[in-house]
């Protein structure tokens, strides 16, 4: 049974079908200018491009399979009294008691959170390799594990979240 005061936040299928384009259109680029024909061409290009460019092509599996599962699966955050629970990132929701703190950034209309836990903490609960390397990638700018409202069908601002998570979560005193 689903509590009723659960934050459910589902797909919006046009900001993904958006967010494909976009993937697809920098992955093309990223192509054209790694593998680019000549030596000449890749140093008339530049190194910090090349250098985007195959790192782009290195991470666009991740983005391929977050897509994928945003394609797949309409309910995508759920904020309850178990737990957080990012279906792009977790198989199941990260209990609060596991959850030492949480910051928010965001604006008036977006807001991302961060669960700062010990990485022994989350990694059980990470759906796949590709989720576990975008957190670790993720960490060292934001110190915990982001979960961002970005693509859902409606984003919540940071005032909105955090009264969300205030009915569940109580940091350890």
């Amino acid at each position: 049974m689903q509590d009723p005061d659960a934050i459910i936040l589902r797909r919006s299928l046009p900001k993904t079908l958006l967010l494909a384009v976009f993937v697809a259109s920098m992955t093309a680029l990223a192509a054209v200018i790694a593998f680019s024909p000549s030596f000449r061409e890749m140093v008339r290009m530049g190194v910090v491009h090349q250098i985007f460019a195959w790192f782009w092509l290195l991470l666009m599996p991740i983005a391929v399979s977050n897509l994928l599962i945003l394609l797949r699966t309409e309910v995508i955050i759920e904020v309850g009294p178990d737990g957080l629970h990012d279906r792009r990132l977790t198989t199941q929701p990260i209990p609060w008691e596991s959850i030492e703190k949480i910051s928010l950034y965001g604006g008036r209309f977006r807001a991302t959170i961060v669960l700062h836990l010990p990485a022994h903490a989350w990694r059980p609960y990470m759906r796949s390799y590709s989720a576990l390397l975008l957190a670790y990638l993720n960490f060292p700018f934001v110190r915990g594990l982001a979960v961002s409202t970005a693509p859902l069908d409606r984003s919540l601002s940071a005032d909105e979240l955090l009264a969300a998570v205030a009915k569940w979560y109580r940091p350890a005193a």
